[in-house]
């Protein structure tokens, strides 16, 4: 799982954070979590993505209606 960000509309990203997990054979669940800070400054230029991996085999990103499973928070911190 890969947070990432642009400076230039999408052209170029770069990854900002990540948090990577293998499990060995059988049934293997993993909770991730990644944060990052990142100062806009500019809307119409900065974008921020989140990327998932899933690699090769049977992989399931959940999700559910009723909790946060799989879900993503942005808090303002204040003006720069």
């Amino acid at each position: 799982m890969f947070i990432q960000s642009t400076l230039d509309d999408g052209s170029n990203w770069t990854t900002i954070a990540n948090n990577y997990h293998e499990g060995a054979g059988g049934y293997t669940g993993a909770y991730n979590s990644n944060k990052a800070i990142v100062d806009i400054t500019d809307v119409s230029q900065q974008k921020i993505r989140i990327n998932y991996d899933f690699g090769s085999g049977s992989v399931q990103l959940r999700g559910d209606t009723s909790t946060n499973t799989s879900n993503v928070v942005f808090k303002k911190l204040g003006d720069t």
